[in-house]
């Protein structure tokens, strides 16, 4: 690997470390990476006396390191974030994401989920019907000021305008909750599992709701979603019967991993690659690469508490430096 000079000699030639390089971009990232844990978890201890979980001391650690707070003294954001060196955090931090999701798929009890699927259901659609009807409804006056102060943009269809305010405001926030469900330890619970399903199922309707609307404002007929809502189930039906199936096959006729609950270094990355191709494929089709990952978490078998060990092995990486990165970013404003 090449290494540059400038990188090797460093302070010592009177290198200034906090410099982006695109040969040792390293260098700066872990030095963000310190400030952002270092943060996030400073704010956090007086949030946990008043009961707060972990993300609200992420997310306010985004906002007074970003623009709203430090980034008002001089120099701060491009001495210590530099718009070069985003990408890097940025990328850390989605990788982060969709491992977390993994993660929770992991905990997610699937029987709940079916005992538990009308509720859900219900929760999920009533959470987003009640702020959809109030976007539509105050779309109008928001429409009309749009097209008196902005009279140099493209012209909008009144419909495309209304859909989209009324998923902005219905969206959950499917990353932030199942934070807090974790933080909480309602996962494995049955309130948590009603709440997590009720999550997915607003968070997947939003997703195929906008893609609608992204239809509609490119003058499409809006059979592009139906087409991403059936790709979607379609992904998770092979998921749950053959690829859980031959998995499963797998580890009991070969291996005797899921016996002993212990998987090998082996299974990790087979595991791992799994839970990219399928985030890479719900990305490809319109849907956020976490359902991916989450999909992939809830297949897999549970046998003699084969998916804790997976949990163990990963939760500490993702949940002390690359969750943090993901909610500091996220409070970035």
């Amino acid at each position: 690997m090449a290494v540059s000079t400038s990188a090797i000699a460093g302070i010592v030639s009177g290198r200034n470390p906090l410099e982006y390089s695109a040969s040792s971009p390293y260098t700066i990232f872990l030095f963000q990476v310190v400030i952002i844990v270092f943060f996030a978890q400073l704010l956090h201890f007086p949030l946990k006396k008043i009961q707060q979980p972990r993300v609200i001391a992420e997310v306010l650690s985004g906002i007074i390191l970003g623009p709203t707070v430090m980034g008002r003294i001089p120099n701060f954001t491009n001495t210590v974030f530099p718009t070069a060196s985003k990408p890097g955090l940025t990328l850390v931090a989605n990788v982060g994401i969709i491992l977390f999701l993994f993660i929770v798929g992991l905990e997610v009890d699937l029987n709940y989920i079916k005992k538990n699927a009308r509720a859900a259901f219900s929760v999920g659609i009533i959470n987003m019907a009640i702020p959809f009807g109030l976007g539509c409804g105050i779309a109008r006056g928001l429409f009309d000021h749009y097209r008196l102060t902005e009279v140099d943009l493209p012209p909008v269809k009144f419909t495309t305008y209304m859909v989209f305010i009324a998923v902005a405001l219905c969206i959950t926030a499917f990353p932030v909750l199942a934070r807090i469900l974790v933080e909480l330890n309602l996962i494995g619970d049955k309130v948590g599992n009603v709440v997590l399903s009720a999550g997915i199922i607003n968070d997947l309707t939003g997703w195929i709701l906008l893609a609608l609307v992204v239809t509609l404002a490119n003058a499409g007929n809006g059979v592009n979603t139906v087409y991403i809502l059936l790709l979607t189930l379609a992904w998770f039906l092979l998921l749950m019967y053959p690829v859980r199936m031959a998995i499963t096959f797998y580890l009991r006729r070969f291996t005797n991993e899921l016996t002993t609950g212990e998987p090998s270094q082996l299974l990790m990355l087979l595991i791992l690659v799994l839970v990219f191709i399928s985030s890479f494929y719900t990305d490809i089709i319109g849907v956020h690469p976490i359902f991916g990952a989450f999909m992939v978490g809830v297949i897999l078998p549970r046998d003699n508490g084969f998916v804790i060990r997976i949990t163990e092995k990963l939760e500490d990486l993702v949940y002390i430096v690359m969750i943090p990165v993901y909610f500091t970013l996220a409070g970035w404003v």
